[in-house]
C-alpha cells in the first residue's frame, strides 16, 4: 500500500483553493497509481493461479488416464489369470486322462494292468497276426487288380441284316466265345 502521509500532511497545511485541490490531485494521483498497481498485481496472481489450476486439471487428467490405464491393465491380468488357471484345471483333467488312456492301451496292447476283464491276452501279436493275414489277401486282390487292368476288350457290332454278332477286334487278357446258341461267354487268359 502507497504511504500517503505527505499528501495526507500537505492537504491539512493547505490554506488556499489551489493548495487543497493540489494536494487532492497528488493524493487521488498516488491512490489511483497503487490501486492499479494492486490491480495489475492481482491480475497477475490470477493469471498464475488460472496456470496452476490448469496444470492441476492436466495433472489430474493424467492422474484419471493413469488410473483408467491401470484399472484395464488390473482386468486384463485378472482375465489372464483366469484363463491360466482354467488352461491349467484342462491340462491337469488331460494329463490325468492321457494316463488313463495309455494304462488302457498297454492292458489291450500286452494285458497284466488289471483295468479289464480278460486282458491278460497279447492283443499286439494277434493284431499283428491279423494284419499279416489282411496283408496276404490285399496282395492277392492287387495281384488281380494288375491282371485286369492288362485286359484289353475286343470290340463288337452287331450285323442288322443278319443280326449276328462280329467280333471287329481281337481283345489281349481276355478271350470271348459264342456258343452254338448264341451265348456270349469270356475267360480271363494269362
Amino acid at each position: 500500500m502507497a504511504d500517503i502521509s505527505q499528501e495526507v500532511q500537505k492537504f491539512r497545511d493547505a490554506v488556499k483553493g489551489e493548495e487543497v485541490r493540489g494536494s487532492m490531485i497528488s493524493l487521488a494521483i498516488k491512490v489511483n497509481a497503487d490501486g492499479e498497481n494492486a490491480l495489475a498485481q492481482v491480475a497477475q496472481q490470477v493469471t498464475r493461479i488460472d496456470g496452476i489450476a490448469a496444470d492441476a486439471t492436466q495433472t489430474l487428467n493424467n492422474a484419471n488416464a493413469a488410473i483408467q490405464e491401470a484399472n484395464t491393465a488390473i482386468d486384463t491380468a485378472n482375465a489372464t489369470i483366469i484363463e491360466a488357471q482354467n488352461t491349467l484345471a484342462e491340462g491337469v483333467q488331460q494329463v490325468q486322462q492321457a494316463a488313463g488312456s495309455a494304462n488302457l492301451a498297454e492292458s489291450w496292447a500286452i494285458g497284466n494292468k488289471g483295468i479289464r476283464p480278460g486282458e491278460n491276452s497279447n492283443n499286439s501279436k494277434y493284431f499283428s497276426e491279423q494284419s499279416k493275414a489282411d496283408a496276404d489277401r490285399a496282395k492277392q486282390e492287387a495281384d488281380r487288380a494288375a491282371q485286369y487292368s492288362a485286359v484289353v476288350a475286343p470290340t463288337f457290332h452287331i450285323d442288322w441284316d443278319t443280326m449276328e454278332l462280329v467280333q471287329d477286334t481281337q481283345g489281349t487278357g481276355i478271350v470271348f466265345t459264342l456258343d452254338e446258341n448264341k451265348v456270349l461267354s469270356f475267360e480271363f487268359v494269362n
